[in-house]
């Protein structure tokens, strides 16, 4: 039988390839619909996710501020990514 990753494990993956994540990404990419609840999981596993403040416009020209996830990656000492 194939491994295969959780919820949480493909979006940790996603975060660990150098990608951002919004609620609306993780919906569409992962059919995630409480990223909130998954970010927390792994922040509690010990991995150093970031939250970072993201404003949008919707479809009715309404601004709006979410939650946008990344890791920082490491790519050479003192280089991050």
């Amino acid at each position: 039988m194939a491994n295969q990753l959780s919820q949480a494990g493909k979006i940790l993956k996603w975060l660990q390839s150098g990608n951002s994540l919004t609620q609306r990404d993780a919906t569409e990419q992962f059919d995630c619909s409480r990223l909130a609840a998954r970010i927390k999981d792994l922040r509690n596993e010990g991995h150093n996710i970031i939250s970072t403040p993201f404003v949008y416009e919707n479809y009715a020209g309404i601004t709006k501020t979410i939650a946008k996830y990344h890791i920082e990656i490491i790519k050479t000492q003192g280089e991050l990514l």
